[in-house]
Formats: structure tokens, C-alpha cells, sequence
């Protein structure tokens, strides 16, 4: 019988958004099942804090103001506002259902889950990575069988998957299942043969979907890991094997991961150098503009950066949030292991995607801060 403990309830919520809302939208697809991933994944988040409100003392009581909750507040706020402003294009609509869709209904399900639940009790960390492990690295099997049997090759040599019809999100996906085993191994001397081989075996699996961006972000990510901890010998010397294994395939592989055409990093230096060319500009150009600039065309683009993304959009405005986002990730990534897998989305939020695309950047950093600043709280841990 499955047991599901209410004070984990939001950060079940929170690994559903995550780890199930991809895999459900590549069954739905496969299916033909007409259903949005995150719809259905709101109605089962829905039923569980129903449950939680069953066992819970229902309470809407904020204590601390959240600089985290404030940011993302403000940032509705313009956006819905710059919707206003520029009404009679199409992109800063699509872009607005988007945002809506994958971060403004996560978010405020999540905190409200959190809002309801009582984290100064029965919060303990050492059990929460285990649920955070199991979650990522199950779900990462399940992905991969499906990987492995469904997916489709393109051109530039990169998968992908009916209902991922991007191959960037693949290898994201992969790269975080494969973040999270490691640094759980690594941070718990879980180090065996099993391990090793389903340590090789993920990395090898995110080599093979072919998008850089996402295997810079788990080296990067995994080096930030063993600088912060202070792991030498053998754990370092592990790291550094499968570092320089990476190295050789990069360098001998002949396809899109070591293409020497580069047009991906071409397109994206030209997408900053005009938002370079706005510096001037602190006022913004409005939501989902960066098409209108870059193509001259009313369609959804963007520079593959965060921090330009936001300037370019909200001008002065959109940097601050940039400034506090970057803030609020450095101080809370080192408490948990959605922490660390909030780091990795952060490093891919400034190689690639939109915002709506850096969902899992957004949704992970709720709990990262959550976890962060509820972290004196656990007097179990050793």
C-alpha cells in the first residue's frame, strides 16, 4: 500500500512538476491522449494537498516575508502588465499562456502546499534526499527505456521524443537524473560497483542524446559540488576519469556534439550582440519582443540567455530579478540535492531556452529556498 507522509507533500508536488510532467507528455503523445502534462499533474497535485488539508491545521499564516516569492510576484506582474502594453501582437500572448502554464500554476501550488504544511516538524533532510533520489533516479529508468525504444534521430545527429520534439530537453532531463545520483553517491560514500556502473551508465546515456549545453551544465555543476564539499582521493579521482572520458568522446565523436560548424554558438553570439546593441534601453522592449528585433517577425524568440532575456524584456527592471534570482539560487543550492539540481538548471538557463522553457530552473528553486532557509530546523542530521 502506498503511504505518502503529508509533510512531504510539497515536495512530492515539486518532483511531479519535474520529473513526471516529461515522461507524461512523451505516454500522452504516444497515446494520443489529449491531456497537457502539467494539467493533469495540477489535478493530481490538487488531490494530494486536499489530502494534506484533511491531516493538516489549515492556516494561511506567513511568518517571514520571502524575497523569493516576491520576485517571482513582481515578475507576473510586469509580464501580465506588458501583455497589456502590447496587446495586438501574438508572441507576448503565447509566451504569457506559456509562463502561465509551466510556472505560475506550479508555483502557486506549490506554495500553497508549503503555506499549509508545517515544516518545523518531521522535517528531516537526510530523508528528504532519499525521496529525492528515488524519484529522479526511477524516473530516469523509465525515461531512458522510453528513450531507447521511441526515439527519433535528427539531422545534427540528436534525439528526440514525441512529446520532446526539442533534444535539448532530452539531454536536460537525463543530465539531471544523472546530477542527482551522483552527488547523492558522492555526499553519502555510497561509491560500489553498482554505482560506478549506473554512474557511467547515465553519463554515457547523456553523452549519446548529443546537446552540449546540458553536459557542460552536469560537469560544471559536479565540480561546484566537490569544490563546496571539499571531496579528494577517490571521489575526485572518479570525477576526474569520467571528465577526461568525456573529453575523448567529445573530441572524436564525429556529429553534432563535436560538429565543428558551431551554428548553435554563432546564433547565440548574434542573439546577445543585440541585446548589446539595447543596452542603452532600461526601459525594455516588452514581453516576447526579442522576435519582433532579432527575425522582425511576431514570433516567440529569445537570446538563450536568462539574464538577457529579462534585461532585454523588462530593461533595468528585468535585471534586478535577474540579479536576485542569481542571488537567491547562490545562497540555497548547497542545502539539498534539488539545491544542486536547481544549480544545473541555472547554468542551462544561460546556454539555452526561454523562460517558459527553464521551468524546472523556477519550480526547483522554490523548494531549494524552501529547504535553505528551513535548514536549522532538522536536528537529525550527523
Amino acid at each position: 500500500m502506498l503511504k505518502i507522509k503529508t509533510h512531504n507533500i510539497p515536495h512530492i508536488i515539486t518532483l511531479f512538476f519535474i520529473v513526471l510532467t516529461p515522461i507524461l507528455s512523451i505516454i500522452f503523445e504516444l497515446t494520443s491522449i489529449p491531456v497537457p502534462a502539467y494539467l493533469f499533474i495540477s489535478f493530481v497535485s490538487l488531490i494530494l494537498i486536499i489530502g494534506q488539508l484533511n491531516f493538516t491545521t489549515f492556516s494561511l499564516k506567513i511568518s517571514k516575508f520571502n524575497l523569493l516569492h516576491f520576485i517571482y510576484i513582481i515578475y507576473f506582474f510586469i509580464a501580465f502588465y506588458s501583455l497589456y502594453e502590447y496587446y495586438s501582437f501574438k508572441a507576448p500572448l503565447k509566451k504569457m499562456i506559456n509562463i502561465f502554464y509551466v510556472i505560475i500554476i506550479p508555483f502557486s501550488i506549490i506554495l500553497f502546499s508549503t503555506i499549509i504544511s508545517k515544516p518545523t516538524f518531521n522535517l528531516n533532510f537526510k530523508n528528504l534526499e532519499v525521496l529525492y533520489l528515488k524519484y529522479f533516479k526511477y524516473s530516469l529508468f523509465v525515461f531512458l527505456i522510453i528513450y531507447f525504444l521511441f526515439r527519433e534521430i535528427q539531422i545534427d545527429g540528436r534525439y528526440i521524443l514525441a512529446g520532446l520534439n526539442n533534444p535539448i530537453w532530452v539531454s536536460r532531463y537525463i543530465g539531471g537524473g544523472f546530477v542527482i545520483f551522483l552527488l547523492y553517491v558522492l555526499k553519502n560514500k555510497k561509491i560500489n560497483y553498482t554505482n560506478a556502473f549506473l554512474g557511467l551508465f547515465f553519463f554515457l546515456c547523456l553523452i549519446n542524446s548529443g546537446s552540449r549545453g546540458p553536459l557542460i551544465s552536469a560537469i560544471i555543476t559536479i565540480f561546484v559540488f566537490l569544490f563546496k564539499n571539499k571531496i579528494k582521493s577517490k571521489k575526485l579521482f572518479l570525477v576526474s576519469i569520467i571528465t577526461i572520458l568525456f573529453f575523448i568522446v567529445y573530441t572524436f565523436m564525429d556529429d553534432y556534439l563535436s560538429s565543428s560548424k558551431g551554428y548553435s554558438i554563432y546564433d547565440r553570439i548574434n542573439s546577445l550582440s543585440l541585446v548589446f546593441e539595447n543596452i542603452l534601453n532600461l526601459k525594455g522592449n516588452g514581453l516576447a519582443s526579442f522576435g519582433r528585433y532579432f527575425y522582425g517577425e511576431d514570433i516567440n524568440y529569445y537570446p538563450h540567455n536568462l539574464v538577457a532575456e529579462l534585461f532585454f524584456e523588462f530593461g533595468l527592471i528585468g535585471l534586478l530579478i535577474a540579479l536576485f534570482l542569481i542571488y537567491i539560487v547562490l545562497k540555497s543550492y548547497s542545502y539539498s540535492l534539488i539545491g544542486y539540481f536547481c544549480l544545473y538548471a541555472f547554468f542551462n538557463s544561460f546556454i539555452s531556452g526561454d523562460i517558459p522553457g527553464n521551468s524546472p530552473l523556477f519550480i526547483s528553486l522554490i523548494m531549494a529556498w524552501f529547504l535553505r532557509n528551513n535548514h536549522k530546523i532538522d536536528k537529525n542530521e550527523s
